[in-house]
């Protein structure tokens, strides 16, 4: 006979915790809130690959993408 005193009504659904962000340059995790932190498309569309999305420390997106982009430097926002 099942035991059924263990019977959660969420059998059978899959519960999927995310992983924490780790940068694809040093492998540093990020904390909780991932303060400036960014995300970047890393596949290459022209290869087919997935789409996949790689996320940066603040450290290594400065070395590798630069400085993010002040819109009062810009005339694209006006």
């Amino acid at each position: 006979m099942t035991d059924v005193s263990n019977y959660s009504p969420r059998v059978g659904r899959r519960v999927e915790r995310p992983e924490p962000l780790r940068c694809e340059e040093c492998g540093i995790q990020a904390t909780a809130g991932a303060w400036g932190w960014r995300g970047y498309r890393i596949d290459d569309p022209e290869e087919g690959d997935m789409p996949e999305i790689g996320f940066f420390c603040p450290d290594c997106a400065f070395r590798e993408f630069g400085p993010l982009l002040d819109h009062s430097d810009t005339d694209i926002w006006s």
